[in-house]
């Protein structure tokens, strides 16, 4: 590993002398009187005329070189995203309408029964905060377990796990809270953009307030089974924040059982 107190001239140099920075870490100030901001996993593209481009998780940022502070050309752990005036924001659950089974039957004839959804409502509370802009937040991630009845011989029970948006996925299928908190830290989340009224319709409730929303979360995999409990996070800027969990009488004694199964 090769660490420097930053200069745009030893950048330049390790560009030309075809140093590999494609796992970089930087330090740079967003602006002369702001603290420096690490950033680790970074791919440096360019310099050109005093500015370096950078790409990290596919989103790409140009740095002018006047902005370093240091450079190592090895991966670091830790480290901050790109910086942002997102407001921080709170998630209030009104309303989560799991259905009994993972299809939906019209009729007993019905030979291929539509895939059953899970309906959430919920508020989205925004905080006001110094240099943020309220009008903008980062999408809250949802992430969903569903445990069904036992359905071999052995009574097994079975543990399902969905995630929302689709940019929400973590790493493994496990969802485990390090992968959880890569897939919330990467720069390819979702911003959403209250200066946009079109862009917040998701609900197909009219009467709902500006920071009122819906989303639906197809239980696919699920099929007949019987839905016994389920365990719901969501998840904010940088942290979870609001759960809400449901279980038949007699199932789900384990506590977070959802990481047991």
């Amino acid at each position: 590993m090769r660490y420097f107190i930053m200069s745009g001239l030893v950048v330049f140099l390790a560009l030309s002398a075809g140093m590999t920075l494609d796992a970089a870490t930087i330090s740079y100030k967003p602006n002369s009187s702001s603290e420096p901001q690490k950033l680790t996993k970074v791919k440096i593209l360019s310099i050109s005329r005093g500015v370096m481009l950078v790409e990290r998780d596919g989103a790409k940022r140009s740095i002018s070189l006047s902005q370093l502070v240091e450079y190592s050309d090895s991966d670091m752990v830790g480290g901050d995203s790109f910086d942002d005036n997102s407001a921080e924001y709170t998630v209030t659950l009104i309303k989560v309408d799991m259905p009994k089974t993972g299809v939906v039957k019209t009729s007993a004839r019905q030979t291929a029964a539509p895939v059953a959804v899970c309906e959430i409502e919920y508020t989205i509370n925004r905080k006001s905060g110094e240099g943020k802009d309220i009008n903008r937040i980062k999408a809250p991630y949802f992430y969903l377990y569903v445990l069904t009845e036992g359905s071999d011989e052995y009574n097994n029970h079975h543990t399902f796990r969905f995630f929302y948006p689709s940019e929400a996925k973590p790493g493994s299928d496990s969802f485990d809270e390090a992968r959880i908190m890569t897939a919330v830290e990467s720069l390819k989340r979702p911003v959403i953009n209250f200066d946009n009224i079109n862009s917040l319709s998701t609900s197909k409730k009219s009467a709902m307030s500006l920071g009122d929303r819906e989303v639906k979360i197809k239980l696919d995999k699920i099929k007949e089974r019987k839905i016994v409990a389920y365990h719901l996070e969501v998840w904010g800027k940088s942290e979870r924040i609001a759960e809400k969990d449901w279980n038949e009488p007699g199932y789900a004694k384990d506590k977070k059982w959802w990481l047991k199964y």
